[in-house]
């Protein structure tokens, strides 16, 4: 029966976390999976379309390479202290959109398939947000000069 070691040193080498103490060298488990989970967007937008959001920038920015493995539902949900259906939701949707797929019984990784035509997928997503920002500033008087040093100023802060 394991009991774990009281304030070990926790190192991660190769995949493997092991935990040291005075005497002994734990190898606790196996990591498959080594990502940062970021929530991302607006306060007002639900938390599974944050979540989506944050993967597809960590995706698009390079951070999960294709075929990189997610953490599973379970331990998102855990680690965002969310719960396990806004999770699956995400991933269900992301898996849909062709940004991940799932194995079962293996879990859930970035797609290798279609890199590229989710770099224009996004192009396209961004333009349509765009002809709709272009009609609220029009509404607005505001001219393409005001809104590109908007979009620059909020660009620069985030």
């Amino acid at each position: 029966q394991f009991v774990p070691p009281v304030n070990p040193i926790k190192i991660l080498l190769d995949k493997q976390l092991y935990l040291l103490t005075n005497n002994c060298i734990y190898c606790i488990i196996t990591v498959r999976c080594l990502m940062k989970i970021i929530l991302s967007g607006s306060a007002d937008l639900p938390i599974y379309e944050r979540l989506k959001n944050g993967i597809k920038s960590q995706i698009a920015a390079g951070e999960l390479a294709p075929g990189s493995m997610l953490p599973s539902i379970r331990v998102a949900a855990k680690e965002l202290g969310i719960g396990i259906i806004t999770v699956k939701r995400a991933y269900d949707d992301l898996c849909r959109e062709g940004y991940l797929f799932a194995e079962q019984g293996r879990g859930v990784f970035v797609s290798t398939a279609g890199s590229a035509e989710l770099s224009q997928k996004n192009l396209a997503e961004f333009a349509d947000k765009m002809r709709a920002l272009k009609e609220i500033a029009t509404a607005l008087n505001i001219t393409p000069e005001q809104a590109e040093q908007i979009f620059r100023e909020i660009w620069r802060k985030d």
